[in-house]
């Protein structure tokens, strides 16, 4: 998807420790990123000499510099309270017909099933549910609200898809919330093959949009 040149640009906002520049990098991107946290900073550059910017106005960092042919964000628009915003600026850093990719977490099954629980239970299963519903998402979307939000800020959405994504183990997760170690394993194994054949929820979207 992005341009036949020989070394598109991609800009990672949120960038952490540099993982996926690096990636990006040694796949024949220029690379260039973004972070609010000083620490991650320095991580990345220890780690892969990969200079990030501080701090989160995208709009003053696409004037530092060309734009760019990609932008990616991992778990980002989920994170920030003006999503509008986020995209105008991610708009700022794009070339017209540039790539934004990003992931964020879906409102799903297991979002509405949380909500009912908690309802009835009074939060006696808040923990359950906490790496879903708490303070750090903002937001969660759906395929269609996604839609909407895209092209009401110059956005061409090429693919939203809903895809299976848990960022711990199952086994992690369910000793995380006070099953027995004993009970863990093996429920935890059952659950990871349930993701493979993919009967568990579509729990993330995975979005691809041109810029206008």
């Amino acid at each position: 998807m992005a341009p036949a040149v020989a070394s598109p640009r991609i800009f990672d906002v949120g960038a952490g420790g540099g993982d996926f520049l690096a990636l990006a990098r040694a796949d024949g991107f220029d690379v260039a990123g973004n972070e609010v946290s000083q620490p991650a900073i320095d991580e990345c550059w220890n780690r892969h000499r990969i200079e990030l910017m501080l701090g989160d106005d995208l709009r003053s960092f696409a004037s530092f510099d060309s734009k760019y042919d990609v932008v990616t964000m991992w778990c980002v628009i989920a994170h920030v309270d003006e999503p509008r915003e986020l995209l105008r600026g991610v708009r700022e850093l794009l070339r017209p017909g540039g790539i934004l990719f990003f992931s964020t977490p879906r409102y799903c099954s297991i979002d509405q099933t949380a909500i009912i629980l908690r309802k009835l239970s009074r939060d006696r299963f808040r923990r359950i549910f906490d790496r879903r519903i708490n303070h750090f998402h903002r937001r969660q979307y759906s395929k269609e609200g996604m839609n909407q939000l895209l092209r009401s800020e110059g956005f061409l959405p090429l693919s939203i898809e809903p895809t299976i994504g848990y960022g711990l183990r199952m086994r992690e997760y369910l000793t995380s919330i006070g099953v027995p170690l004993q009970l863990a394993k093996p429920g935890g194994r059952a659950l990871e093959s349930s993701a493979q054949i993919g009967i568990l929820p579509r729990n993330i979207l995975s979005v691809y949009a041109r810029a206008i």
